[in-house]
């Protein structure tokens, strides 16, 4: 009987599998593919290590900077605009806090010497 159900439940997964990618398949004789979009997208929870740096830029604009510790990472945090302002008035250093953002890249040459260096761009922050 344990047969039987192994069986069924193999064929429930194929038929699945064909339903939900058929419309990706070009041709069944040949190797199919699913398309996929890049994606940039970082979660993280943690606690604010340092307190937040708020400064304006033109027109006006705030922009806020701080690290977030998750484990033993520290990771450089980055908002703009109202976020920034929001957080200037509600994130302190020691609150645990829930970021929503994008990888950012950056380098910069000083005196020389190359500099690199991984930002989250947050759009959103939640205090937990």
């Amino acid at each position: 009987m344990h047969l039987l159900t192994a069986k069924l439940h193999f064929f429930f997964d194929i038929c699945k599998f064909f339903c939900t990618f058929a419309p990706n398949i070009k041709n069944l004789n040949s190797q199919f593919s699913i398309p996929m979009s890049p994606i940039n997208q970082v979660i993280l929870l943690g606690t604010v290590g340092t307190e937040p740096e708020v400064h304006y830029i033109d027109r006006g604009i705030a922009v806020a900077t701080f690290k977030l510790v998750t484990d033993a990472d520290w990771h450089i945090v980055v908002a703009w605009r109202e976020l920034a302002e929001w957080i200037e008035q509600n994130v302190h250093k020691g609150l645990t806090l829930r970021i929503e953002g994008k990888l950012h890249n950056r380098s910069w040459e000083k005196d020389g010497v190359m500099h690199y260096r991984t930002e989250v761009i947050a759009d959103v922050a939640q205090l937990i």
